[in-house]
């Protein structure tokens, strides 16, 4: 009878270090997981910024051109106007 009951008590207390295995590893995965998902997040912002600092020379010349092509068509229009109402 004793036997069995030390039986009974090792399966028991490896039952329940299955479980806290099995718990610690569910545990690790989702940290695991998480990790992974900062990191992705992460990459992406890092991208992004990269990005921006890349075509951050492109983007002001175009919009320095554009302000340039808008003053140049304001000064013709002035002048076909004024040339228009001097005749």
């Amino acid at each position: 009878m004793t036997v069995i009951l030390i039986l009974i008590a090792a399966i028991a207390t490896l039952a329940g270090t299955g479980a806290l295995v099995v718990r610690q590893i569910a545990d690790a995965r989702r940290q695991q997981y998480q990790d992974e998902v900062l990191a992705s997040d992460l990459g992406y912002l890092r991208e992004v910024e990269r990005t921006k600092k890349r075509f951050r020379h492109a983007a002001h010349k175009t919009r320095k051109l554009a302000a340039r092509r808008t003053r140049i068509h304001q000064t013709k229009a002035a002048h076909s106007t004024a040339a228009y109402f001097a005749n």
